[in-house]
């Protein structure tokens, strides 16, 4: 049965094991490759190492990035719907650079005109161009919503008016319209294009945004889709909030209501201070109503790291319930090294690994 199905566990080995297990069941043609979508080429080899020690052969299978496999999904689904290369950044910052003149005196564009009044050679409309179409494009990826509302006519500030006159030009061929063309044709019925892959595994990848997330949730109506994701955390923690985070939401409620009444948790501190993005990423996942699995292996409290491990795996925070550690004399677990540099940082980290 055809699904969305997430795999969790404080291991990497663990999740591996798991995918191995997932690739014993042959595909419905030998011919068709196995894709697995990783975050690095690093990844790649590790994680192809680890299959062919498992399975005794690591052999037809593809691990592209989740873009270039994203828009491969699009020439699938959209065969009559191409891409342009109008709105790649390096194009979009030369389009936007010969825009920006006639733009400049519209209403909202005041800060521009005077940000460039003493630009001569045109050099600071070229920079500024080039930060305009890299924020365009992490726009396209991260806020699609946001910026096909703006073709429709909502919002009036310089952005807005500029993106509709670029998208003007090229109507319907950047990566917010055809995913949202995607989305609507894949809740129709299965594509009529080139065939979909037999099943997508996405390993070792610690944050999508929802952009490539509802793409895969779409896809998984036909095909399994498996999604292989670290999590520190055995207990329910998204719910947790660093220090700093309550801080901010305090200030914007301008009172200081207790924790209980704003049904904040803060779990481990750990945890809670450095694991923001893994969380709004999992609870994302959640929300899609997968199926889950969890793989999670209890690590034995032989020295610090361990320890630390252990309790952010259970949700403890320990020392703020009064319990202490003790840390053997030759435990190097846990080092910190004070550096003079970043460059020495690196230096130094590796003649450690060494």
């Amino acid at each position: 049965m055809p699904g969305l199905k997430l795999f969790t566990s404080n291991r990497l080995e663990a999740l591996a094991g798991e995918l191995s297990e997932t690739l014993r069941q042959p595909p419905a043609s030998p011919m068709i490759p196995e894709v697995i979508l990783v975050q690095s080429r690093g990844m790649e080899r590790w994680l192809s190492l680890e299959l062919a020690r498992r399975l005794g052969i690591c052999a037809n299978i593809r691990f592209p990035f989740p873009n270039h496999f994203v828009e491969e999904l699009f020439r699938s689904v959209l065969p009559d719907l191409p891409g342009s290369p109008a709105f790649d950044p390096e194009v979009l910052a030369w389009r936007i650079m010969g825009m920006l003149p006639g733009c400049l005196d519209g209403e909202g564009f005041e800060p521009l005109k005077a940000y460039l009044a003493d630009d001569g050679r045109g050099l600071k409309r070229y920079q500024l161009s080039r930060i305009i179409a890299r924020l365009f494009d992490q726009y396209l990826v991260y806020r699609p919503d946001m910026v096909l509302g703006w073709e429709s006519g909502r919002e009036s500030h310089w952005q807005a008016t500029l993106w509709r006159r670029l998208a003007t030009e090229s109507p319907a061929t950047h990566r917010a319209a055809r995913w949202k063309e995607a989305l609507a044709r894949l809740q129709r019925s299965m594509p009529e294009g080139e065939p979909l892959p037999g099943r997508i595994s996405v390993f070792g990848i610690s944050a999508l945004p929802p952009f490539h997330i509802r793409v895969l949730d779409a896809v998984a109506r036909y095909i399994d889709v498996n999604l292989f994701v670290m999590n520190p955390c055995r207990e329910y923690w998204y719910l947790i909030y660093s220090d700093r985070e309550m801080r901010r939401l305090v200030d914007r409620l301008g009172t200081v209501p207790s924790d209980e009444a704003l049904h904040l948790e803060r779990g481990n501190s750990l945890l809670a201070s450095m694991g923001a993005l893994g969380r709004d990423f999992l609870r994302m996942v959640y929300d899609t109503g997968c199926e889950e699995a969890d793989v999670a292996e209890e690590p034995r409290e032989v020295n610090l790291l361990a320890s630390i491990q252990s309790d952010i795996l259970n949700l403890r925070d320990r020392g703020a319930d009064g319990v202490r550690t003790a840390v053997a004399v030759d435990d190097d677990s846990i080092q910190v090294h004070s550096c003079h540099s970043p460059m020495r940082e690196v230096e130094v980290l590796q003649d450690r690994i060494l």
